[in-house]
């Protein structure tokens, strides 16, 4: 009798640590992607500082936060655009965020485009993007609200929209003149520092995006091993 006690016993404590693994795995996942995104924030903070020992002169296109925003679009638009491919019950969520984010990212190349191209080059270019993005959005229109329902309820749904707060409204704001005059005065006011603190809160909603993007991958590649799991 205690012999067969002993083996339920174990039984249940195999058990009881098979489970343990299952929810350890994930945790550890997550505290990986918490460690390499402080290192990407602490590396937001190095570029700025670059660009922070450059402030003598005029603060251009050409700075190493220009760039890391340029680079961050690009991976943020390219991530959206795979989804399309490799996740195609999301492909509305894809198709408008790699549009809206490959608009932005033509954006931050007007300046380029206008001297080395044609003026309003940029326009033509995000124009095009936008229409057809919306074309092909359109053809999916039966999936959309439902597609778009599937984004919010993920938590990268949070991060990306904090990201374009950020970008598209907070910088903005921040970046008003009135704001740096009453803090550094008339005589002291210096617009170079009123550029570079603007783009490095755009460069840190830009961040934000691109860590979303990869948490929608994420989601998306952990959802579908459930359904397949599922289903085996």
């Amino acid at each position: 009798m205690s012999t067969m006690k002993s083996r339920v016993t174990l039984r249940k404590e195999e058990g009881h640590g098979a489970v343990d693994s299952d929810f350890r795995k994930p945790v550890l996942l997550m505290g990986f992607r918490v460690a390499l995104y402080s290192l990407l924030l602490f590396t937001l903070t190095e570029i700025i500082l670059l660009d922070a020992h450059r402030i003598s002169r005029q603060f251009s296109e050409q700075s190493y936060t220009e760039y890391a925003q340029e680079v961050f679009l690009l991976v943020s638009t390219l991530i959206f655009y795979l989804s399309v491919r490799f996740f195609p019950n999301q492909a509305v969520v894809g198709l408008l965020l790699g549009g809206l984010f490959g608009m932005s990212l033509i954006r931050e190349f007007d300046a380029f485009l206008d001297a080395h191209v044609a003026r309003h080059t940029w326009k033509v270019l995000a124009y095009s993007l936008a229409i057809v993005t919306a074309f092909l959005v359109y053809k999916k229109k039966e999936f959309f609200w439902r597609q778009l329902d599937g984004f919010i309820r993920t938590k990268a749904f949070g991060i990306v929209i904090a990201g374009m707060l950020s970008v598209f409204i907070f910088s903005r704001l921040y970046g008003l003149e009135d704001i740096w005059l009453a803090l550094m005065g008339e005589e002291k006011y210096m617009y170079e520092i009123t550029r570079i603190s603007e783009e490095s809160v755009e460069l840190l909603g830009y961040t934000l995006i691109m860590i979303g993007a990869i948490e929608y991958i994420i989601d998306l590649s952990t959802s579908s091993k459930r359904k397949s799991t599922s289903i085996s």
